[in-house]
């Protein structure tokens, strides 16, 4: 019996602190309403590629109660283990900033920052279809056709695939690639 595979690996700040600098400097730079929140990021691997040919990059996803309670968090973000350093600085940065686009605070009616009953902030995720998200796309000078397409070529011309491995097999295929819009 083959066993069950583990497709979610937290990448701890010591393990990778380039990626957890990349997140500080994007909150800093960009999303300073994100200040304060906390950011767990995961490798991702066995994501499938759905009807459409479309090989997920990166996904955001809000932290639950539970999950909060387990770990102290607000939201996670996953990248797509077998590619993510196959990919150039500027492409991790345009993928890292629209994940971290899509998170904001939520308010209440009166427009101030809700909190639960525990006093933590509630998040939100933006439709991708948000005007920042636009400016995202704006600060990378890249629309996400653009860099879908340079991910492709990027991936299509690059020695790491190794024969026979789940990347060659998607570039052989004609698969396209692509962060997430839902979790």
């Amino acid at each position: 019996m083959r066993p069950k595979p583990v497709n979610y690996k937290l990448i701890a700040r010591e393990d990778k602190p380039e990626i957890y600098d990349l997140v500080d400097d994007l909150i800093k730079q960009y999303h300073g309403d994100l200040e304060h929140a906390v950011v767990l990021l995961y490798w991702r691997s066995g994501w499938k590629p759905d009807a459409d040919k479309i090989v997920r990059l990166a996904q955001v996803r809000l932290a639950t109660d539970r999950e909060k309670e387990l770990r102290e968090h607000d939201f996670t973000i996953c990248l797509h283990d077998e590619f993510w350093d196959m990919l150039s600085d500027e492409q991790k940065r345009a993928i890292m900033d629209s994940q971290l686009t899509r998170v904001a605070r939520a308010e209440d009616k009166n427009g101030d920052p809700r909190e639960d009953s525990a006093g933590r902030p509630v998040w939100r995720l933006r439709r991708f279809e948000h005007e920042d998200f636009h400016a995202t796309a704006r600060r990378h000078n890249m629309t996400w056709p653009v860099v879908q397409a340079n991910i492709a070529e990027r991936l299509g011309k690059c020695d790491d695939a190794e024969d026979g491995s789940y990347v060659a097999q998607q570039l052989e295929q004609g698969y396209r690639f692509t962060i997430a819009t839902a979790w």
